[in-house]
């Protein structure tokens, strides 16, 4: 049995990415309510998730520079108190902010991305304090697996709320939500960890990481997958699918989120059998035989009856689910301690900013040429990129060879 400062660890971890994933679903809905149209919807995922292309790379700086407790607990906090001012500006009710209340959303948002961007890598990095080196890899896939359970549940929970609570109590929850995992990483015993040198400036520090990822071409290509998949699948997954459950197959909110909740079952179940999978054979082809399958099968769901959806969309998230916790465990297992945070916040930078532009792009074009040619057009193109990417394997092979 693991001893209890790990498990608050995760616990703080999960629940942490519990309110990130709310967050992104609730804006996702209240633009398309709320404020108007899918760009809305677009926007606002935009503003979540588009600090991580600002501060991703620096985020790692900072968390190699400085104590990893303070940085995480401090962020934590600051999390709680973004949380409550988006609560009011989404509350026009009470503040009278109708008309500005998608400028105040977008700037809330936008600042919770910023301080996220710092709170993953914080996470990610302090792992290594946990467990023992050759336990990284799968303690990684532990950290994806209860990242997905929270992207798998957080709309159906986003989904039971809705029927009780206005709006601005929604984004309020997060709030409390976001102390509970403050005070579970308070009491986890997080250290503050090795620091790199001082005398660095940070513009080396980021060179030394570029250094880094050019000899190692396996990692690079392994970061080059994870930016098509967020690009053309994620981002325009979580932006399209809650809108295509509502308008296209017109479910209400909570059969909405259950639906997506049945997508988000088999995203966890690939992450989790992502653990029998890892060291056999060659990542490469791995990740991109997953992600060509997971869109296909996305492609299907638009034509799809009912009550084939559901499995359809069990499966496609099975093997997204292994795509990512693959992912995630060789870039955490191949970086080196002295680079961890760098490392893990260029990871992060990817996973959390390039789905942005991912949002953005396909909810404008979902409304000039409908959300079903969006998922379409998004998936289809993963597809063709993702059979380049397993042409070019065996020349990346040849390469790192040599």
């Amino acid at each position: 049995m693991r001893p209890p400062r790990i498990q608050r660890f995760y616990g703080a971890f999960f629940l942490a990415a519990l309110m990130r994933r709310m967050l992104s679903y609730l804006v996702i809905v209240y633009g398309f309510q709320s404020l108007g149209g899918g760009g809305w919807s677009g926007l606002l995922y935009f503003c979540v998730f588009a600090p991580y292309l600002l501060l991703g790379l620096y985020a790692g700086v900072i968390v190699d520079r400085s104590s990893k407790r303070r940085s995480l607990t401090l962020a934590l906090a600051a999390a709680e108190g973004i949380f409550l001012a988006i609560a009011a500006a989404a509350a026009d009710d009470w503040f009278g902010w109708a008309r500005q209340r998608g400028a105040l959303l977008c700037a809330g948002t936008f600042l919770y991305g910023l301080d996220y961007a710092l709170i993953y890598p914080c996470f990610l990095a302090a792992l290594p304090q946990f467990v023992k080196r050759e336990e990284i890899g799968k303690a990684t896939i532990t950290i994806n697996v209860l990242s997905t359970v929270a992207l798998a549940y957080a709309p159906l929970l986003v989904g039971v709320l809705r029927t009780r609570l206005e709006w601005g109590a929604l984004f309020g929850t997060l709030a409390l939500g976001s102390a509970a995992a403050w005070l579970l990483a308070v009491r986890s015993g997080v250290a503050a960890g090795e620091t790199s040198a001082g005398s660095v400036s940070d513009w080396e520090s980021l060179k030394e990481l570029f250094h880094f990822s050019r000899g190692q071409r396996r990692l690079a290509h392994v970061f080059v997958c994870a930016a098509l998949f967020c690009l053309f699948m994620v981002g325009p997954l979580e932006v399209l699918l809650p809108n295509l459950l509502e308008r296209g197959f017109g479910f209400a909110p909570f059969p909405a989120g259950l639906f997506i909740a049945i997508g988000g079952t088999g995203l966890v179940a690939g992450s989790a059998l992502a653990l029998a999978v890892i060291g056999r054979g060659r990542p490469e082809y791995w990740l991109s035989a997953c992600a060509i399958a997971s869109s296909v099968l996305m492609v299907l769901s638009v034509h799809a009856s009912r009550p084939l959806l559901g499995a359809i969309l069990f499966l496609s998230g099975a093997f997204a689910g292994v795509f990512s916790s693959l992912v995630i465990a060789h870039v955490q297992s191949w970086a080196p301690d002295a680079l961890r945070g760098r490392v893990m916040g260029l990871f992060a930078l990817i996973m959390g900013g390039v789905p942005s532009l991912g949002g953005l792009g396909a909810g404008l074009v979902a409304d000039r040429c409908g959300v079903g040619a969006a998922v379409e057009g998004a998936f289809g193109l993963a597809v063709v990129l993702f059979a380049f990417a397993a042409a070019a394997a065996p020349r990346l092979r040849s390469a790192a060879a040599a």
